[in-house]
Formats: structure tokens, C-alpha cells, sequence
């Protein structure tokens, strides 16, 4: 995101970090609205929570995949926000589904592996996305809309994926 702010808007060093701060912002204040949320207001529906903040990032990489460079610094803002927020809600609704569905011998090695599931996701689509920028190519040091667009398209497939397998566990929560 941070080269992204730099090339497509023009955003100097500082002014790009403290829109990428807003993420972490977001998932600091996601992480324990969501947790509340889903112990208390959705714990017989947390499958479908899943898909709703799932849907929401979704959403989310069509706006910056495809409308972002006709953003303002408090529309990047706000989507960056609810970015965070979404994170940190997949992330506590996941946690929460795989204690209610790991038998209790097994949940210990249901969340070990769970755990580095997003450092493996840093570390996969790192070069992925460095690779498809790469192939988009650069204008005078700059990598172009359109090579960012091309690497964004993979993150808002992969949350299409992910949304589309959270229906499964949906029709897994209604037929149980």
C-alpha cells in the first residue's frame, strides 16, 4: 500500500504511512467490537458474521482495486479503516468457529495451525504481487495504476475465493 500512496497519489512518505496506520487502527478497533459482537449479538450466527466481513472485503478490493485513484485521502482513509476492522473480524470469527468445531483433544493443533496462516499468506502474496507489478512495469521509476490494479486483482480474488468457501460453511451451519 505504502509505494502504492506514493506512485498513483502522489502522497509524500509521511502523509502514506499515516494512511497505512489507519489499518492497523482499524484492527485495533475491529479486534475487540468484532470479538464483542460475535460472543454476544451473533454467537448462533457465526458462520454468517464470517461471510459479512468476508463480503465486506470484498467490497473493499473492488473499491481499491478498481475506484481508488478517484479517491480523496478520507475515502482511502475510510475504506483503509474498514479493512482493518474486517481483518480483525475474519480473524476472531475464524478463531471462534474452530474452537466450537475442533474436538477438544484436537483443538490445540486446530489453532497451531491456524495461527500462521497469515504469515503464510505475507509470505505467498509478497512476490505475487511484486511479480505482477513487476510485469506491469514502471514509468519514470514509478510503478503504474495499472500495475497495481493488476496485483490487486489477485487480493480481491483470493477474498472472493475465501467469501465463496465461507458459503460452504454456511450450508454446513444450516444443515446441522
Amino acid at each position: 500500500g505504502y509505494p502504492y500512496l506514493i506512485d498513483v497519489f502522489g502522497y509524500d512518505r509521511l502523509a502514506a504511512s499515516n494512511l497505512i496506520m489507519v489499518i492497523a487502527l482499524g484492527v485495533i478497533a475491529g479486534g475487540p467490537l468484532v470479538a464483542h459482537l460475535v460472543d454476544k449479538t451473533f454467537a448462533r450466527k457465526r458462520r454468517h458474521f464470517l461471510s459479512a466481513c468476508l463480503a465486506v472485503q470484498v467490497m473493499n478490493w473492488v473499491l481499491i482495486t478498481f475506484l481508488s485513484p478517484q479517491f480523496g485521502s478520507w475515502a482511502l482513509g475510510l475504506v483503509f479503516f474498514i479493512m482493518g476492522m474486517m481483518l480483525a473480524g475474519t480473524l476472531s470469527v475464524l478463531w471462534a468457529i474452530v474452537r466450537e468445531e475442533a474436538p477438544p483433544e484436537k483443538l490445540g493443533t486446530a489453532l497451531g495451525l491456524i495461527n500462521p496462516a497469515p504469515f503464510l499468506g505475507v509470505a505467498t502474496f509478497q512476490p505475487l504481487t511484486g511479480y505482477l507489478l513487476d510485469r506491469g512495469g514502471k514509468v519514470a521509476g514509478a510503478f503504474t495504476p495499472a500495475a497495481y490494479q493488476n496485483a490487486f486483482t489477485l487480493c480481491l480474488a483470493s477474498m472472493f475465493v475465501a467469501l465463496v468457501i465461507s458459503f460452504v460453511l454456511l450450508k454446513k451451519e444450516n444443515q446441522g
